[in-house]
């Protein structure tokens, strides 16, 4: 505990002295917190928007034993909890006062969301999840091998659990959604192609599985998906031999045949590479996403890369892509790429964003992409002040990527065994650094 307090106050030191900050917009509660015990890894963790709260699940920065966050929708911490599992990869809401996290163990729990106590919980031998989903009254948990355990949710017992063969065997999972019908979507990428493959959740068959292409010596690599009521979108980055890296979307129709609508790349002043987007609105004209990014293009010192959020306009009359604001931003004790975004329901202009860095920060822009806190010199911290020419542009391709079926695919099943989870929690020590109200 000493240490942690040094810690803090070497932080509150650094980075916030005498921090002012700034009235939010009337319409908004922006924040930015850390926390110096909780990390998210690469690939792990994720953020929910529950009942006016966030819950943010990763690790602890200490032991990399799951931790669980809640905070409410001005950033104040009602929960911080730790459990004997490992890294929290997922966290999806199970019904109401009632959240599931999984670990990179195998492990699933279903939490109370008003505590953080542990109400049940199972423990899966095939180790590696890397996201759950929900739908139809199952649970189901994709592994890092792209296998699929589907699970009774109100009983966490096994229904039917599947692998592919045929697949490429380097296809390396990055991320997946499922879609209001129940398609389960999961994206990777393997030698500078992108792979997406679509499960039908009532009997893990194969919808189909497609390779996305670009012309050598582009590469592409997928970071991130998520889906609307009429596409699915996928993002990451490209690049072009050795000159560059940029930022990269594609958009595909949801039929079988994953007919390419879009594909647009991000180009900053340095490298560029995305790692989520979120849907943010939808109007009758247009639909609006965040797409959360980073770049080496606008470095503070000590700095490797900083994070950067647009607002992606989408009309619906023409694929033709627009940037509506575009925030880059320093990060405390370095800078560290978005790992997940989170668009806010209607009537909760902003979104919020996570890091991955230690410590892991939360922060949650105002609607027209502000983040208001200065530092002890007055200095804008949040957008970065070192990003006084932020001009981030939407560009073609050179060379189009083309999406082409895959292998044919077979479903395999596999027998993981389960066994009652023996996870405890505890409380987290310390307390979250505040950097705005």
């Amino acid at each position: 505990m000493g240490k942690f307090r040094i810690f803090a106050k070497l932080f509150a030191l650094l980075f916030a002295s005498a921090l002012a900050t700034v009235a939010a917009p009337s319409h908004s509660a922006t924040f930015m917190n850390s926390r110096t015990e909780l990390a998210m890894g690469f690939n792990y963790g994720a953020i929910r928007h529950i009942d006016g709260n966030y819950y943010v699940a990763g690790n602890s920065a200490a032991d990399r034993s799951g931790a669980l966050i809640k905070l409410d929708a001005n950033g104040n911490e009602i929960f911080a909890k730790k459990y004997s599992s490992a890294s929290f990869t997922d966290l999806i809401q199970l019904e109401k006062n009632k959240i599931i996290v999984s670990g990179t163990d195998g492990w699933l729990g279903v939490i109370d969301a008003a505590t953080g106590e542990i109400e049940k919980q199972t423990q899966l031998t095939t180790g590696g999840l890397k996201a759950i989903k929900l739908f139809g009254g199952n649970i189901f948990a994709i592994t890092e091998g792209v296998e699929i355990i589907k699970l009774d949710a109100s009983t966490l017992s096994i229904v039917e659990a599947v692998g592919y063969s045929g697949k490429d065997s380097v296809f390396e999972y990055k991320a997946s959604a499922i879609d209001d019908r129940g398609n389960i979507y999961i994206a990777g990428s393997s030698w500078g192609k992108g792979h997406l493959l679509s499960i039908k959740s009532a009997d893990l068959s194969v919808n189909y599985y497609k390779n996305i292409l670009s012309k050598a010596p582009d590469m592409i690599e997928i970071f991130g998906i998520t889906w609307t009521p009429s596409k699915i979108l996928m993002t990451g980055s490209i690049s072009h031999g050795t000159k560059r890296f940029s930022g990269w979307i594609m958009g595909i129709d949801q039929s079988d045949t994953a007919k390419k609508l879009f594909e647009n790349e991000i180009i900053g002043l340095g490298d560029t590479w995305c790692k989520d987007i979120a849907p943010y609105s939808h109007a009758a004209e247009a639909q609006t996403y965040l797409w959360s990014c980073a770049t080496n293009g606008y470095l503070p010192a000590g700095s490797t890369e900083s994070p950067a959020i647009l607002k992606i306009i989408e009309p619906l009359d023409t694929p033709n892509l627009s940037i509506a604001w575009q925030t880059t931003f320093s990060v405390p004790l370095g800078a560290g790429s978005p790992e997940t975004s989170l668009a806010l329901p209607p009537g909760e202009d902003g979104a919020a964003v996570t890091g991955n860095k230690e410590p892991l920060y939360i922060l949650k822009l105002a609607d027209n992409g502000e983040v208001q806190a200065k530092n002890g010199h007055g200095e804008t911290l949040y957008p970065n002040p070192y990003a006084v020419a932020t001009s981030f542009k939407l560009a073609k391709p050179p060379a189009a990527a083309s999406i082409v079926d895959g292998e044919t695919l077979t479903k395999n099943p596999i027998s993981p065994t389960q066994s009652a989870g023996t996870s405890t929690h505890s409380e987290m020590t310390g307390s979250i650094i505040r950097h705005c109200n």
